[in-house]
């Protein structure tokens, strides 16, 4: 299914994709990987589906469904430093398609994650 928008996502961002957790409750993640986005710093309040409020401090239009719990970086992972800081979390996902159907738009909440990761986590 073609994207939206694809033309506007020109920016890099490193993905690590919430995979579960760990036996101490800490979350795991796979292997970073590049990604095009639209990074915005914008700060707003969205409703998920049980009406709970969900805050979030920037949003990223991506390629792709991701899973609520995953982090993102602005950068690529060649910039990656040892230990990544300044990462943000995956608060909230959606996504619309246009008035046919046939294209979809797929924008990520994003909050900023309070830990760190390592480059090659």
């Amino acid at each position: 299914m073609p994207d939206m928008e694809t033309a506007h996502r020109t920016q890099d961002a490193v993905f690590w994709a919430r995979n579960g957790y760990d036996r101490n409750g800490e979350p795991k993640v796979d292997a970073p990987v590049d990604i095009k986005v639209r990074w915005q710093i914008k700060r707003g309040v969205v409703r998920d589906p049980f009406g709970n409020t969900i805050e979030y401090d920037s949003l990223a239009v991506v390629d792709r469904e991701i899973t609520n719990g995953s982090l993102m970086w602005l950068g690529t992972i060649a910039t990656l430093p040892a230990t990544v800081t300044n990462l943000r979390e995956v608060v909230f996902y959606s996504e619309s398609k246009n008035i046919k159907g046939r294209a979809t738009r797929r924008v990520v909440h994003l909050m900023k994650y309070s830990n760190t990761i390592a480059a090659s986590a």
